[in-house]
C-alpha cells in the first residue's frame, strides 16, 4: 500500500495532529470503547488535560478504519480531495476560518464554509467553548450545530464546559441540541499535562442514572 494511504497519513488528512495520530480506543474503558466504536455523536466534557482530545482522535481513527473496511469510505477521496468526508477541527480554528472568509480576496464565503462543515459525514469539534463569546460566534456555532442536528450527521465534541455551562455561556439552543444528539462522556482527574510522569488511567464507569454518560477518572 502506498505510504500516502497509510492510516497515519489518512488521519492527518482528516485534520488529526501528530501528537494524537496514534490515539487508540484500547487506552480507555470498556464503556468508552463501546461508545467510540459506534461512530455516533458524542460529547466529551471535563477539566482540561484529562484525555478528551485523545479520546476523540481515537474515536475518529476507529471510524475511519471501520468505514474503509466496510467500503463506505473511498481511500483516494481522503488523499486527493480538499473536502474529506471525515474532519477533525478545533472550534477556535473553525471561527478563524469563518473570519478569513470576510477578507476581500477570500476564495470561500461564510455560507460556503458553513455548507462544507454541515455536509461532512463525521465532524469532530475539539475545545468547544474556549473561543471568545460574541453574538457572531454564537450565531455561527448555532447554525452549524443545528444543521448537523437536523440532518442527523455524526458530530463529536469536546469541551471543558458542562452542557449547563454551554447554555449559560453561549445559548441554551446549542446545549439542548448537543444533549439530545450526543452520548455524554464525563472526564475527571488531574491535568496530565502538568503532572510529569503521570500514567495513571483509571477506567471509566457507566453512570447508573444516565445510560448515555460515563465517567473517566
Amino acid at each position: 500500500m502506498p505510504e500516502a494511504f497509510s492510516l497515519p497519513n489518512l488521519l492527518a488528512r482528516c485534520g488529526v495532529s501528530k501528537r494524537f495520530i496514534n490515539a487508540d480506543l484500547s487506552e480507555f474503558s470498556a464503556y468508552c470503547q463501546k461508545i467510540g466504536k459506534t461512530g455516533e455523536s458524542l460529547f466529551a466534557h471535563g477539566p482540561r488535560g484529562t484525555g478528551k482530545t485523545h479520546f476523540l482522535c481515537a474515536c475518529l481513527s476507529m471510524a475511519v478504519q471501520k468505514k474503509l473496511k466496510a467500503g463506505e469510505l473511498n481511500i483516494e477521496s481522503l488523499v486527493t480531495t480538499q473536502k474529506p468526508p471525515v474532519k477533525f477541527l478545533p472550534a477556535p480554528e473553525l471561527l478563524v476560518e469563518f473570519k478569513q472568509s470576510y477578507e476581500p480576496n477570500s476564495p470561500m464565503s461564510e455560507a460556503g464554509i458553513l455548507k462544507k462543515y454541515s455536509a461532512v459525514e463525521l465532524l469532530v469539534l475539539d475545545d468547544f467553548g474556549v473561543e471568545r463569546v460574541s453574538h457572531w460566534s454564537i450565531q455561527v456555532l448555532y447554525l452549524l450545530i443545528d444543521r448537523r442536528y437536523r440532518d442527523m450527521k455524526a458530530t463529536m465534541i469536546s469541551s471543558n464546559l458542562r452542557p449547563s455551562e454551554i447554555a449559560a455561556k453561549f445559548d441554551d439552543r446549542i446545549a439542548s441540541r448537543i444533549c439530545e444528539m450526543c452520548h455524554q462522556v464525563k472526564f475527571q482527574g488531574q491535568d496530565r499535562r502538568t503532572v510529569k510522569g503521570s500514567t495513571d488511567k483509571q477506567p471509566a464507569r457507566r453512570d447508573k442514572q444516565n445510560g448515555k454518560q460515563a465517567n473517566l477518572h
